[in-house]
């Protein structure tokens, strides 16, 4: 697979995180009707990004690989998980 997501996060701006893809690869998987196809493959390119980063904060001692970790499942629980059990 081969998969390109741009990350763009401005803390000043109204949408702070703007994620994009390469025109002709949007225009392409537009056009074979992979739409579901792309968020899967995009959400899986961010998990193994975010594993790289945690795994690169862990070997230069910056983080700890399991702090890391746990920042990310603390996020998403709160975020999504418990935003579901409130509504």
């Amino acid at each position: 697979m081969k998969n390109s997501l741009y990350i763009d996060f401005d803390s000043e701006r109204e949408d702070k995180i703007k994620i994009t893809k390469p025109q002709k690869m949007v225009e392409d998987i537009m056009s074979n009707g992979k739409e579901r196809q792309m968020i899967v493959d995009d959400l899986t390119t961010c998990m193994n990004a975010l594993g790289t980063l945690i795994q690169a904060a862990n070997d230069n001692n910056i983080v700890e690989a399991t702090k890391s970790a746990q920042i990310c499942v603390e996020y998403l629980t709160e975020n999504f998980i418990n935003q579901e059990i409130k509504e």
